[in-house]
This record gives structure tokens, sequence and C-alpha cells, in this order.
């Protein structure tokens, strides 16, 4: 896991206004821009678990995912399923959404057809988090 995270720079998440279908996840080795929605379970401590297992998963060769960012949301949505995890967390035309990356260079590339801003979610409460993380980490079992 350490290569992975060694790899990439720290993970940037942004908040991005009108989502336009036509903008695509990128994927490059272990690097990826990635794009979710905006509901009540995301926070920034479900997004960095997600991100630790799908790196975990990739060291380990027990990713499900070709590309560590559909491995990512398979980890947000908990589920072993990609189709379901795309349907949960894709977002849809001018809906408000996260950008999710492990790369300046290809965040770089797509930053300039984005309206983004920081991504300052609530805090969720500890209970609701406990209950996250344990979906998360059920979905492997």
């Amino acid at each position: 896991m350490e290569r992975i995270i060694k790899e990439s720079n720290s993970l940037i998440i942004k908040k991005a206004k009108a989502y336009d279908p036509h903008l695509k996840p990128v994927s490059e080795g272990h690097s990826f821009v990635e794009f979710t929605v905006i509901n009540e379970k995301t926070s920034l401590e479900i997004i960095k678990a997600a991100y630790m297992n799908a790196a975990s998963c990739f060291e380990e060769k027990r990713n499900i995912a070709k590309s560590i960012g559909v491995e990512l949301l398979l980890f947000i949505a908990g589920t072993d399923q990609i189709g379901a995890a795309i349907k949960a967390l894709s977002p849809k035309a001018g809906e408000d959404f996260l950008v999710i990356s492990n790369s300046k260079k290809l965040y770089g590339k797509i930053s300039s057809t984005l309206k983004a801003s920081t991504f300052n979610p609530k805090p969720m409460s500890r209970h609701k988090l406990e209950k996250e993380l344990e979906k998360m980490v059920l979905s492997r079992l």
C-alpha cells in the first residue's frame, strides 16, 4: 500500500458544480480522477478510509475493479458490485458533485473544465461513521 500512496500526491477532494455527463473519469496506472455524488454519507473520513482500502487491495492483489478509482467507489458504496456502486454514486447532469483524485497531474488535466471549490462537509456523527465504516469492511467478507 505504501508504494501506491507514495506514488500519488495527497488525495485531492473538491466540490464541483453542475456535472456534465460528457466529463469522464480518468485512470493511468495507480493514478485516477473519479466523480461521485454528494449525499448524507459523504464525509472526508469515509473517502479517506475508502482510498486506503482501495490502495491496500491493489497492493495485495485483492482488487475487484481494474482501476483504483472504481475500487474507491466500491468501498464508498459499501458493495463488491461495480454496477451497483456506479449506479449509486454517479452524479446526474447538473448536480453538484465531488471530484476525487490522487494525482495533481491528472486533476490538472480536467480542472480547467470544472467550477471546483474546497469540500467542507458537516462532520458525520460517530455512530453514523462507525456504521458506514462497518459496511465498508463487510462488503469484502
